[in-house]
């Protein structure tokens, strides 16, 4: 019954958000990577989402889960970038390129990559929804990753009476329980520094698979450095946590507002995004005086960012506009919510 009520209060939420993909996918499942960037109050949050398709089916058993008899690939790739403040999440916008960010010397740098070999480097003003070409690029993935570095993660643990302890910070569980999506999650929660306080994220690199029955098969991508695993009987949304000494603010930014096919065990959804507003980057109009392009900053570790450069023209690549609801799928979704709420009161 809860678990019912709480996916129905999840898809109501979505269902007024102010912004949501004007795409429709499709596939077998969805795979799912969080990424957080902090810098000095604010930071940017990576999502990379997109479908996943069942390929390699030999001799289908069509009573039984795809994702025991199947390969499973993406079909494409695709990241959503946000930027969050005391006031809330924005959305910034979808990329196809592979995208970063990270806060240098008192400035956001956004890099982007085709071959993951040329890096572009410009230089971000949130505040003002701009950005400044540094004309300059970084050779060798190497030796990007070695100029990012990593950002000052915190790793999450439980400690006695069931409490996430982030160093001098101790946080109850189950602050956290009602929006994580498996509670093993609970033992790998991250976080950066944040303006005195922390922002919580949870290890999210997963493929999910949906299974006959209607609930989703959960799994850590190959790649990734934490193993996860089990079993959900819907989609939550994906949620940030600001902890700011005394209390914990959950952000759930983003869900997959879907309609699932049993029968082929696939998956119809929209991207949903609960944003305060959205940040369309676009070229500065001018240079802030308080920073030039030709002073590029350098990493924590003190290597300058500019060895290994070359002169690079490129333009940012513009995100894809976010539209209004299909109202095809907001009447589904109304349907699929009362069906539930009719089923529920027959139980009780």
């Amino acid at each position: 019954m809860y678990k019912k009520v709480a996916s129905v209060l999840a898809v109501l939420l979505f269902l007024f958000s102010p912004y949501t993909s004007a795409y429709q996918w499709s596939g077998g499942g969805i795979a799912f990577r969080l990424s957080v960037s902090g810098g000095k109050s604010d930071a940017f949050i990576l999502l990379s989402t997109y479908p996943l398709d069942y390929v390699q089916c030999l001799d289908v058993n069509w009573s039984e889960d795809l994702a025991s008899q199947c390969s499973v690939t993406p079909s494409f790739y695709q990241t959503y970038v946000f930027y969050l403040n005391r006031s809330g999440i924005f959305l910034v916008g979808r990329y196809f390129n592979s995208v970063w960010f990270f806060y240098s010397n008192g400035s956001w740098i956004m890099a982007e990559t085709n071959d993951y070999k040329h890096y572009i480097l410009y230089r971000v003003v949130p505040s003002r929804g701009c950005y400044v070409p540094l004309n300059r690029t970084i050779i060798g993935r190497g030796k990007f990753e070695k100029i990012i570095g990593r950002s000052a993660v915190k790793i999450g643990e439980i400690v006695e009476n069931n409490t996430i302890m982030f160093e001098n910070w101790r946080i109850p569980a189950k602050n956290f329980t009602p929006y994580l999506w498996l509670n093993e999650e609970l033992y790998h929660l991250r976080a950066v520094p944040l303006d005195g306080g922390l922002l919580i994220y949870p290890p999210t690199n997963y493929w999910v698979l949906l299974r006959k029955n209607g609930s989703f098969t959960l799994f850590s991508h190959p790649s990734s450095e934490i193993h996860i695993n089990g079993t959900l009987p819907y989609l939550k949304p994906v949620t940030v946590f600001l902890y700011e000494g005394k209390t914990l603010r959950a952000f759930p930014f983003y869900h997959v507002i879907y309609d699932a096919d049993l029968k082929r065990q696939t998956l119809r959804y929209v991207d949903g995004f609960c944003v305060r507003n959205n940040i369309n980057l676009t070229p500065c109009p001018a240079v802030p005086t308080n920073f030039t392009t030709d002073t590029v900053p350098t990493s924590s570790g003190g290597t300058n960012i500019s060895s290994g450069e070359t002169n690079s023209t490129a333009v940012l690549p513009k995100p894809e506009e976010q539209k209004g609801w299909p109202w095809g799928l907001v009447v589904l979704t109304a349907v699929i919510i009362a069906c539930l709420l009719c089923r529920n009161r027959k139980n009780m």
